[in-house]
């Protein structure tokens, strides 16, 4: 046995050297799981507003499939007295206020409620092609990234 073979085998400053490695990848392991979940947050509160919009826009069918209807069998869009008849009869709305067809602009005008859009509006228009309507969708109040695909 040499001298250098006995100090490093009871040398303390030996074991001093694997802590901080062992303290640095620590930092480094939690300061990526805090970045993951930044990131998976961020993501949330994009995906969020848009599943909030679909199931407005969802909500809406009924009062679409009514003038899609009344399109079908009378050959145009429903006039200003006959509208009324056109509001969304359905009590279990959980993401519209109100879905109120409009004549003039040829729209379906959905009102938000109940997330950070509540009073904000969404327009699905009516346009006749080819014998048939049509649906789009506008954004009226909020921002347009949050409409679902088939609107964009």
């Amino acid at each position: 046995m040499t001298d250098s073979d006995v100090h490093s085998a009871g040398d303390p400053g030996a074991r001093k050297t694997k802590r901080p490695r062992i303290i640095i990848g620590a930092l480094i392991a939690v300061l990526l799981v805090g970045i993951t979940i930044f990131i998976l947050i961020a993501e949330y509160w994009g995906y969020a507003p848009r599943g909030w919009v679909n199931e407005a826009i969802a909500e809406s069918r009924q009062v679409r499939m009514k003038v899609t209807a009344f399109y079908g069998e009378h050959r145009r869009l429903p006039s200003v007295v006959e509208a009324k008849a056109f509001q969304s009869e359905q009590t279990d709305l959980k993401r519209a206020l109100s879905i109120i067809y409009d004549p003039v602009g040829r729209v379906v005008v959905i009102t938000m409620r109940d997330s950070p859009y509540s009073g904000k509006r969404i327009a699905i228009r009516a346009d006749e092609k080819d014998g048939t309507l049509a649906w789009s969708c506008q954004a009226i109040d909020i921002d347009p990234r949050y409409l679902p695909a088939s609107c964009r």
